[in-house]
């Protein structure tokens, strides 16, 4: 079972599911592999620039000869593999510069599944705001309980 984080648009669902992204915790394959185009796909441009700055800086120490080619290989492959260890928190971090803030986390196999489990649990306030919907996640079985019961009863 994979863990899904839940991001909305400021915090808030407002008349609808268009403004909550659902992303999935762990490797991406498709980082890795293809590096700035995954950066360009998910529009994350500030990550890009960094990217492509590492690129040509590895691009630059090759071509004057202060690096042999293995040495240009290995940190490329090291770049590569960091990238698809990482490129979930970067996207997270790229949706926080455009104001999406999470809001849960998830268990789930699929994101269909995480998008069931996180609308038929989540629990809805009405806010002063254009009806819109505040979101929080539903509470942990049992801690509830645990929290309000006196120490000693719990």
């Amino acid at each position: 079972m994979a863990v899904w984080t839940v991001h909305a648009k400021d915090g808030v669902v407002i008349d609808g599911t268009e403004d909550v992204r659902f992303l999935k915790d762990g490797f991406s394959v498709a980082a890795l592999i293809f590096g700035a185009l995954w950066f360009i796909w998910h529009r994350m441009w500030i990550v890009l620039v960094g990217y492509l700055v590492v690129v040509g800086l590895l691009g630059a120490l090759a071509a004057s000869g202060l690096l042999a080619p293995f040495g240009v290989m290995l940190l490329q492959s090291l770049l590569a593999a960091t990238v698809g260890l990482h490129a979930t928190a970067l996207r997270r971090w790229s949706m926080e510069l455009r104001g999406f803030t999470e809001v849960a986390v998830v268990h789930a196999d699929d994101a269909e599944a995480a998008e069931v489990r996180f609308f038929s649990g989540m629990t809805a306030q009405t806010t002063e705001r254009r009806g819109e919907l505040s979101v929080t996640p539903p509470p942990l079985p049992g801690f509830a309980d645990a929290v309000t019961a006196a120490p000693g009863q719990a």
